[in-house]
């Protein structure tokens, strides 16, 4: 990879938050260029700039992401190669074809966390601590985000600290992608799946990724095409009540991410949010408080 800047078309702008953005777009802006082979992604975080960057330094040459080709650091621009494949459209619901995509994700987000992460937490935020005491501080501090009452802070807090303590140390943090959704998951043309967007990527427990994974891509934990995935990656059935934990933690991210940007195009993911929340915890988190309007009462 080398450090060049002719190609770089000068400072990241962040889209506009009225401007409709397709899931997977909130904050970074694709370009194609004249070479159909390569494309340049500009960022409008630093953390999300530089984490996508080590990831595909670290994953590239494992065929497991797009080949990092050049960076522009000042203008948090990254040069790449071009995946050419359609985001999964929806859901992975059932029927043959599904399965056997997610028979094939399964295999791939399996070699994902086969792969040792430098560090633990944000490639481009890493945390000196051990990963439960990452996740717990983490957690505290969306807690405090989200406009719910102190009793519910309280039970929602009460909710995560006791399956923390159940998580197993992790000792050995690997690569996670951290946003395992359909718009991250590429068809190819001849039917193969790609991974993209590896702008969140961090080192923590794989269950996290499966989390996020279940919740955004699988209608529901006993369908057809999630058995299959479970089966292509090897899940123990005692890895249910984990990812069930990081679900829920997922689900209290996309929660504090819609009280600070409002983006229309992430309502129906925040509403998702709030339901699987009640219903696995029995905290109601509102989608119309705004954090300004917690602070005054």
């Amino acid at each position: 990879m080398t450090v060049h800047d002719h190609w770089c078309p000068g400072t990241a702008r962040a889209p506009q938050s009225a401007a409709p953005s397709r899931d997977g777009e909130y904050e970074n802006r694709v370009s194609p260029l004249a070479d159909p082979a390569v494309l340049i992604k500009q960022y409008a975080r630093e953390e999300r700039f530089t984490s996508e960057v080590r990831a595909l330094l670290i994953l590239g040459p494992h065929g497991l992401s797009p080949q990092a080709k050049a960076v522009c650091a000042e203008h948090r621009t990254l040069l790449m190669t071009r995946t050419e494949g359609r985001p999964l459209r929806e859901v992975l619901l059932g029927g043959r074809d599904d399965e056997r995509i997610a028979a094939q994700l399964g295999q791939i987000v399996r070699r994902l966390h086969q792969v040792p992460a430098p560090c633990t937490g944000p490639l481009g935020a890493p945390s000196p601590l051990p990963w439960t005491e990452f996740l717990t501080a983490h957690l505290q501090m969306r807690i405090t985000t989200l406009p719910v009452s102190p009793r519910d802070a309280d039970r929602l807090w009460e909710w995560l600290e006791k399956r923390l303590a159940r998580l197993l140390p992790l000792d050995n943090p690997r690569m996670l992608h951290h946003d395992l959704k359909p718009a991250n998951l590429l068809r190819m043309p001849g039917g193969s799946l790609r991974l993209c967007d590896f702008d969140q990527a961090r080192g923590g427990d794989p269950l996290s990724d499966l989390g996020k994974l279940w919740w955004r891509t699988f209608a529901t934990q006993h369908t057809g095409p999630w058995r299959a995935f479970s089966r292509a990656y090897g899940l123990e059935p005692e890895a249910e009540e984990p990812i069930l934990f990081y679900l829920v933690v997922h689900c209290v991210g996309a929660l504090a991410y819609w009280h600070d940007n409002a983006r229309p195009s992430y309502f129906r993911h925040a509403r998702a949010a709030t339901l699987l929340l009640a219903q696995h915890t029995g905290v109601h988190c509102p989608l119309t408080v705004r954090r300004a309007e917690k602070t005054k009462r």
